[in-house]
């Protein structure tokens, strides 16, 4: 996983559940979210530096915001349905303009504001524009759509308000 942010300073998620920041040619490790997690072995397959506080993780085991400096880890439940299978598997991360964290999963894509942290859940179906629940990618373009890869096409979300998916 990598990110960059808006300074220059680039953050790395390895397969081995390690977080390093690198400013030039200086490499710290942040974290190792293995032993915080009680787990041995955790894939950082996206990242997000919402501020010097806060690392958003999306991991093979769920999402999780991280306090590099105090080491504290709290995992963020996105699931919450009773007798259903879901994977934890956070496939992709945005953070866009507006404070609004975008989560895509195996089970449909969720969007989180950090300011006011209601949680919305966009599943495929009718009226979510989506195709299928499995999120690839997510790309907001200049304009604020938000495209949304799936496994069987593109959704574009704008303003949130979804539109019409599209097959590739």
């Amino acid at each position: 996983a990598f990110y960059e942010s808006a300074g220059g300073t680039m953050y790395f998620g390895s397969n081995s559940g390690r977080i390093y920041k690198s400013k030039g040619k200086e490499i710290t490790e942040l974290a190792n979210i293995n032993p915080l997690l009680k787990n041995n072995r955790t894939i950082i397959k996206n990242l997000i530096v919402e501020n010097e506080n806060t690392i958003w993780v999306g991991t093979d085991l769920g999402l999780y915001r991280l306090n590099p400096a105090s080491q504290q880890i709290e995992n963020i439940v996105l699931f919450n349905e009773p007798n259903s299978y879901q994977s934890n598997v956070i496939n992709k991360l945005l953070m866009d303009a507006f404070n609004q964290l975008w989560v895509g999963t195996s089970y449909g894509l969720y969007k989180i504001n950090l300011w006011h942290h209601p949680l919305k859940h966009y599943k495929a179906g009718k009226n979510s524009g989506l195709s299928d629940n499995q999120i690839n990618n997510i790309y907001k373009d200049a304009q604020g759509t938000l495209w949304v890869s799936t496994g069987k096409g593109l959704a574009g979300i704008e303003k949130d308000a979804p539109r019409g998916g599209r097959k590739p």
